[in-house]
Formats: C-alpha cells, structure tokens, sequence
C-alpha cells in the first residue's frame, strides 16, 4: 500500500539516491492514486441511481481532473497534499450512493471507511474530509486546497458546456422534487450565489 511504498523509497534512495527520492516518492502517490480512482468511479457506475445526471462518475471524474489541474497552475506539486485533494475530489460525491441532502457528510464516512485500506492515515483523513465539506453549498473554504476544490466543483459555470451540464443539473433537482420546472433560471442564480458568498474566494 500506500506507506509501505513510502517506506521502501525512503530507506532506499535515502541512503543510495537521495535526488531521486523526491520524484520517486510522487510517482508512488500518483500510482496509488490512480488505482483508487478506479475503485471510485467503478463503485459510483455501479451503485449511483440514473437520476443522478450530474451528480454521477463523469462529474466525479471533471472535478479530479480540474483539482489536479488547478493544483498544478498554483504550483502545488509536493505528493501527499496533491494526493489529498485528488482523494477529496474522487470520494466528495460518494455520498449520493445513500442520500441526495447531507450527502458530503456521508462520503466523508465512506472515505473514513475505505481510505485506511489504502495506507492513508488518520491526519491525512482529516485534511480529506475537510476538503470535502468545503464543497457543501454555500461553500465556505478554510485554506488553499479548499478553495481549489471548491473551484473545481463548479468549473463549469466558466466553460462551454455550461448549458449542457445546467441542463443536466435541472433536470437531476426536477427528478430528486428539489426544484419545479419554472424555476430553471433560479437553479443557476442559486449556485452563483453559493459561488459569491465564499469568503475569500479562489480567484484564477
């Protein structure tokens, strides 16, 4: 798992290649990292309810992909907080598997839950779930990887295919009774209020 890899990188580039064990050590997280995202969006496929049409595995796989490209232009390369915020994004909507309210709370159990089995440690845990509910609207980040998270949550109020996902998003409320039809311009003004009450928000 996860820490032994780092152990065995450590005793060994310590004492022959202390150089490499920098870059060693990121190609091990980036290793583990991959493998559970594709424990998480095998899980999210299977057991996610198809009334999900935003919320769902393709929204879980955007917002990891755009957290591990923000990071990247803030110039945060160092392995285990990069690996946290990628193991936030991938497990921030696994509580839509049980409950539509209250879900992050719920995907922070099931990371609690899950994360051990892969080497990841009760502090980092910690900072996990932390970057998990920073996600819940309105989102309130406390720190630098929160407010990247939170960014990369709601990209797509920035992108092209915002009607494509808006309309997704929509129809999702429209299906879970939490919003009636008339009321689609609302739906986006509400997530753009969200977006403006953060305090000290990410700007890119």
């Amino acid at each position: 798992n996860l820490k032994t890899n780092y152990l065995v990188a450590l005793i060994y580039f310590k004492v022959f290649d202390p150089i490499s064990l920098y870059l060693y050590i990121n190609i091990i997280y980036l290793i583990e990292l991959s493998a559970i995202q594709d424990h998480v969006v095998a899980k999210l496929r299977k057991r996610l309810a198809p009334e999900l049409t935003y919320h769902n595995a393709d929204h879980t796989i955007d917002v990891f992909q755009q957290c591990l490209s923000i990071a990247k232009q803030e110039g945060i390369t160092d392995g285990q907080p990069l690996v946290n915020l990628g193991l936030a994004a991938l497990y921030h909507d696994t509580g839509f598997i049980y409950r539509y309210q209250g879900h992050e709370e719920k995907s922070c159990e099931i990371a609690e839950a899950e994360l051990p089995d892969f080497g990841v440690d009760p502090a980092n845990l910690r900072d996990i779930c932390g970057l998990i509910m920073a996600t819940k609207v309105p989102q309130r980040p406390m720190n630098h990887l929160q407010n990247i998270i939170c960014d990369a949550d709601l990209d797509y109020l920035g992108r092209k295919d915002f009607y494509e996902l808006g309309a997704k998003l929509h129809r999702e409320l429209v299906a879970f009774k939490l919003v009636g039809q008339p009321q689609r311009v609302l739906v986006v003004q509400g997530l753009l209020a969200g977006l403006d009450q953060r305090p000290g928000r990410h700007d890119r």
